[in-house]
């Protein structure tokens, strides 16, 4: 059984304005608040096996990102953290 697309809801503005997808409103409100990196930067973390492989992703785990972009990997043995 094929699954139709989902359309993102669409929602009218309170200004009068034209109606816009819900995904478009929060793509650009994340953007013009300056979330975009940042939401972008937190992305790592759910990327993180894909990216460092299936090796080292069975021993080091991406555990946060700060602020500044800083990646922090938790490990299992200390001469991982070496």
């Amino acid at each position: 059984m094929a699954h139709a697309r989902r359309r993102d809801p669409v929602v009218t503005s309170e200004r009068g304005g034209p109606a816009e997808a819900i995904g478009s409103l929060i793509q650009r409100y994340l953007k013009d608040h300056g979330h975009q990196t940042r939401i972008a930067q937190a992305s790592v973390l759910d990327d993180w096996a894909r990216v460092a492989g299936p090796q080292i992703s069975r021993i080091a785990e991406a555990v946060s990102i700060s602020a500044d972009g800083t990646l922090v990997v938790a490990v299992t043995t200390s001469a991982w953290m070496s």
